[in-house]
């Protein structure tokens, strides 16, 4: 299925999370299953590359370039929107080229990626103008979407889930990478739904909330009414407890739906332990967004030699 450019995705069904304990506690968890969108550009990615994708073909670009980790799920979700349009693209991959590629990778390749390894050192320079124009012009790429997909172009795309939704939520939850899912959910939420984001990477307090900041200031929008969790990464970006894996393991066999250890298996982790605990007063109604991402379970199992199910 091809990720259309000009009409709205479909609608992801809600589900709610009937938990005995959830229901103890008086608290309603629901789900947006954004990870039935598509089968690769699933999620977030779906909504965060709309508005990238329809700009892109606007401008007539014909080469894309972009940047993202061996495990990342922007990259495939990249590499399916372009050559669903016919496009080319160029994947800026962090980390030397390693001897057996990733199968996040492998997909990339499959469907026409053409992927350039750079040290983690000079990948920090993504951001940088003059490093983007360089790469640019390396390979005749006339069109680049950030890493993730987190330019203002995506923060539409996600604060239109919230037409979607017809019920009033207390919170809305999200995992957080790069920060764009997060600041799209606070461009379009109610005034009186809380946004929370739970960051998957240790080490970004502070420079994660100025990310947020920025995305949102390009769309003169409001900069409160949202927060982040930092204290939930379980030892950061694609890394994981075994306290995770336990939870992430059972997960499905009690819902019924697939959790991935890089995003969701954190947010859903760490809203369980916090409804059990009682931090949500009764009658809470909480709104946590599936991000998809479950394409990076096999590798993640084949990294560290775990079981976890995959779709």
């Amino acid at each position: 299925m091809p990720l259309p450019t000009t009409i709205t995705p479909p609608t992801s069904p809600l589900q709610r999370v009937a938990d005995p304990a959830y229901v103890q506690r008086g608290v309603e968890l629901w789900v947006k299953r954004d990870d039935l969108l598509h089968p690769v550009v699933s999620g977030n990615k779906w909504r965060k590359l709309k508005y990238n994708v329809a700009e892109a073909e606007a401008q007539g670009a014909r080469r894309w370039l972009t940047f993202g980790g061996a495990h990342s799920n922007h990259l495939p979700a990249m590499a399916a929107s372009a050559q669903a349009q016919g496009r080319a693209t160029i994947g800026v991959v962090r980390g030397e080229e390693p001897k057996a590629l990733s199968p996040t990778l492998h997909t990339c390749q499959a469907l026409g990626m053409q992927l350039h390894f750079v040290s983690r050192t000079e990948y920090r320079q993504r951001g940088e103008k003059d490093y983007q124009q360089t790469l640019m012009h390396q390979f005749q790429a006339d069109y680049l979407i950030p890493e993730g997909g987190s330019s203002a172009l995506a923060l539409p795309g996600v604060a239109e889930l919230w037409q979607e939704v017809d019920a009033e939520f207390d919170w809305a939850v999200t995992a957080v990478g790069t920060g764009g899912t997060l600041a799209g959910l606070a461009l379009g939420a109610p005034e009186h739904t809380q946004v929370l984001g739970v960051v998957a990477l240790k080490g970004y307090a502070g420079q994660m909330e100025r990310e947020v900041e920025a995305l949102l200031a390009q769309q003169n929008a409001r900069t409160h009414g949202w927060r982040l969790v930092h204290d939930a990464h379980h030892g950061g970006y694609a890394k994981a407890t075994p306290a995770l894996i336990e939870f992430m393991t059972h997960w499905p066999q009690q819902h019924g739906f697939l959790l991935d250890p890089i995003y969701t298996g954190k947010v859903f982790y760490y809203l369980h332990h916090r409804i059990v605990a009682g931090y949500f007063p009764r009658g809470t109604r909480i709104l946590a967004l599936h991000t998809g991402g479950l394409q990076g379970i096999a590798a993640f199992n084949t990294r560290y030699g775990c079981q976890l199910p995959t779709p």
